[in-house]
């Protein structure tokens, strides 16, 4: 398990698949938490690959073992899935509750830090990330480490403070040199998805395009679904050549949906109720209302009906 999560951080995510399975093979007698641990590496690394509801199940069974919603562990996990799926108002929601747990955070885990850093990387108010950045300097100011931290807490701070000028490519290019010296691909993939960003908006197309291509050949390599989709739609946005041929953008993504909210249309579209969604989901009710409202107002339908019909000439109702 310690090798899988090693090879997680690296990106080395074939060789962290195959320490899972042997671990699952070996099946030795231990306690429960073992196996928890178990269940949540793997759901990080479904969500990571883009296989989401495998993912949501693999958290579930997780949670079976270890009855806890406000653990730290699930937060992150949880707000992983939620912020790569296309939920990213719902993982900013999940990290900002979990902050608030009396029991967020146990002397030896830099879940919290990550927890913060995943949900700060979808928040679109940079208010929340500084709200964020403020948390974690707490944590540091009350050594909630015992004394330590975290090893890789400066470079995670200063990703924080990062994404509050997100359009400053210069601090990006030398956070994604730091995430490069420590071997940290799939972090490196994403500053620099964030350094070419940055030059898009300056209008420096040349520098967009080179970093964006490095940043493409990182997440590919690595596997890091969400990543290579976010370059994508750059790509696609910027007018930039990323040397391989990409999928156009399809009426979904045209209409402005995300992938949470693209796989709500389908349930919706198939006439499930708020409640039923939710359950399919794993999320609440209440959220639910929230993405097919948003979904409604995209669409620029008046209704469930109306949106249904959209679904379905859009191609998305099964």
């Amino acid at each position: 398990m310690n090798a899988a999560e090693s090879l997680y951080e690296l990106g080395r995510w074939d060789e962290a698949e195959e320490q899972l399975r042997e671990a699952q093979f070996i099946d030795a007698p231990g306690p429960p938490i073992d196996y928890m641990r178990f269940r949540e590496m793997w759901a990080l690394l479904l969500a990571a690959r883009g296989r989401y509801e495998e993912a949501r199940a693999q958290l579930a069974h997780a949670r079976a073992i270890h009855d806890s919603t406000t653990d730290v562990f699930f937060a992150s996990i949880d707000a992983s899935i939620r912020a790569w799926s296309g939920d990213g108002e719902g993982g900013v929601a999940l990290a900002r509750q979990a902050c608030r747990e009396p029991r967020v955070e146990s002397a030896c885990s830099d879940a919290g830090p990550e927890l913060l850093l995943v949900a700060a990387t979808v928040a679109s108010d940079t208010h929340v990330v500084a709200e964020f950045t403020a948390t974690m300097d707490r944590w540091r100011e009350e050594g909630r480490w015992g004394g330590g931290q975290p090893g890789d807490f400066g470079l995670m701070h200063e990703q924080l403070v990062a994404e509050q000028h997100r359009d400053d490519p210069d601090a990006w290019r030398t956070l994604a040199d730091e995430w490069e010296s420590g071997r940290r691909l799939p972090k490196v993939a994403y500053a620099r998805y964030r350094q070419a960003a940055a030059h898009a908006a300056s209008g420096d197309q040349s520098a967009a395009e080179a970093v964006a291509r490095d940043a493409y050949s990182v997440a590919t390599r690595v596997g890091f679904a969400w990543i290579t989709e976010q370059i994508e739609a750059l790509a696609r946005r910027a007018d930039l050549d990323l040397g391989v041929a990409i999928v156009p953008e399809s009426a979904a993504e045209r209409a402005g949906l995300t992938r949470r909210e693209r796989e709500v249309l389908t349930l919706l579209a198939q006439g499930r109720t708020n409640r039923q969604i939710g359950e399919e989901l794993f999320i609440s009710t209440k959220t639910a209302s929230v993405h097919v409202s948003n979904i409604l107002a995209k669409l620029q339908v008046a209704n469930r009906g109306e949106a249904a019909a959209a679904a379905r000439r859009l191609g998305l109702d099964s």
